[in-house]
This record gives C-alpha cells, structure tokens and sequence, in this order.
C-alpha cells in the first residue's frame, strides 16, 4: 500500500523532545584536555567554556595540570540536569585562544550526561574527532526553517495569502499519493513529537484515547527571528498562520475535526475522529 512520504521541512511545519518528569539529578563530568605540543603563553588561562551552568561560554573555567604531563583535567558538577541531556563545549586557553574555531558552533564537543559521575577520553587541543549530534540536528533544522522562509515568502511575492501559500504547499506533496495516512490521529501526533525533537522543542501529552488525541507542542521557528520582526518579509504569524492550515488541511481530509489554541510560546492542537455528538 502506497503511502505518502513528508519531507523534513513539513515535519518541521507539523511540530520529541518529551519533556519527561524525572526527579532532578546531578551529574559529574571530568574533563581531560591534551595540550602537549600547544604554545600557550600563560598555561594559567587554559580552561573549558560550555553550555550548560556551570559552564558559560563567555567566561573560562579553569583547568589544572597537577602532573605537569601535559593534561589539563577538570571535575564538573552540573545540577538540577536530566539523564541524555547533551552537553557543549570547548576547550581554550588565553581569551581567544578557541580550539575548532573555524568551524564556529560545528566545532563545539559533546558529552552526554548521566546521573552520576563519568570521565570523558583525553582530548587533543584543536582535534575533533566527531561532530556534535546536537549541532548537527540544530543545523538541518536551520535548513528546513529557511526552506519555509522561501515558501512562504516566494508565496506572498506572488500575492498569495497565507490559506492559499498552505493549499498549494499541501497539493503538492499530496498529489499522486493516497489518502490512507495518518490511520488515525495518534499517527499524526506522533509526527509532531518527531518535528518537536529534530527542532530541539517541548512536547506534551495532554490526552490520548482511541479516536482522540490532544497535545501541546512549542513554536520552534520563534528562535531564529531572535529580536526582528521578519525575515525576508516572512513574520512568525505567517509561519504560525501556514502551519495552522497545513494541519487543519490534513486533518479535514481525512473527515475529521481540529481545536487549536495558542499562547505566545505554545499551541495545544485536539485531533478527533469521532463523529460529532451534535
């Protein structure tokens, strides 16, 4: 049986991280830095600089070299943090001394952090030897906003509205398919919450009944616009105003209902398939 496949910048528009209830932890990570081989002028600004408090990436914490072999290590408690949390960061020495610079945030080192305490391998000053996943992930998700940024703003070039930029956005990847997906709401629910992780935002289950889902997701695309209004003449209401109709197209084609409420962060989307008691 055929089905219909979505591209990644649909799901973006169909926004898992589930923010799971868990009891808050702390986790401990000892760093280890190679710095053998490295001119540094004064060994005293060596350090590391990240993500997470009590790490910063404007101010260095210092690391020291107890055996003088070299190897700078630190101990770092990190509070109140959740088992699987990615972890940033970057090893520097003086203040602009930035190891991976360069490559800017793709340069960034990742750990994973776990309720207790681990070590993470020695690392070489300068050296990556993989690349952060989440980096990657926030990458991509950049590239698909700005592919709705085209969409939508070629769309209002050409003088349409919002309605028509999402009609047309949904007849195309729709066209030749068949109307067999989603089966049922949960199926669409799920494609937010897959939307809501690859964006790095919040996803809650509020209700889920056979025939009914309702779940509140975050606006992602808020992050990028930082403090301007537009982008390329596309606002965060386009965006808002388009993926409101993509999902209310969907769902009406599959004769079913939608209830969407929003806040200025979030949106609490019910999907029903039962018939109306009316």
């Amino acid at each position: 049986m055929k089905r219909t496949l979505y591209p990644a910048a649909i799901l973006f528009f169909l926004a898992l991280i589930s923010t799971s209830h868990v009891q808050a932890q702390t986790c401990t990570v000892t760093f280890q830095a190679d710095f053998r081989g490295v001119e540094v002028n004064d060994p005293g600004t060596i350090g590391i600089r990240g993500s997470k408090a009590p790490l910063d990436w404007n101010k260095t914490m210092p690391m020291q070299d107890a055996d003088k072999d070299g190897v700078y290590t630190l101990t770092v408690s990190f509070d109140n943090c959740k088992a699987g949390e990615p972890l940033q960061y970057k090893f520097i020495h003086s203040e602009d001394g930035w190891e991976n610079d360069l490559l800017g945030p793709m340069g960034n080192r990742e750990v994973t952090l776990v309720d207790g305490a681990q070590k993470t391998p020695v690392q070489q000053y300068d050296k990556l030897e993989t690349f952060s996943t989440s980096v990657l992930l926030e990458r991509s998700d950049l590239d698909n906003f700005y592919s709705v940024i085209f969409t939508i703003g070629t769309g209002k070039k050409r003088g349409l509205s919002t309605d028509a930029i999402a009609k047309e956005y949904y007849d195309f990847w729709h066209s030749g398919g068949t109307n067999d997906w989603p089966p049922d709401p949960q199926a669409m629910m799920l494609e937010a919450r897959i939307g809501q992780a690859t964006s790095n935002g919040t996803f809650d289950v509020l209700e889920d009944k056979p025939g009914m889902v309702k779940y509140r997701i975050s606006k992602v695309w808020d992050k990028y616009f930082g403090d301007r209004t537009d982008i390329k003449g596309v606002t965060k209401a386009d965006i808002n105003a388009v993926w409101k109709n993509l999902v209310k197209l969907r769902v009406e084609s599959k004769g079913w209902t939608m209830n969407w409420n929003e806040d200025k962060e979030t949106v609490e989307i019910t999907i029903n398939a039962q018939p109306s008691d009316k």
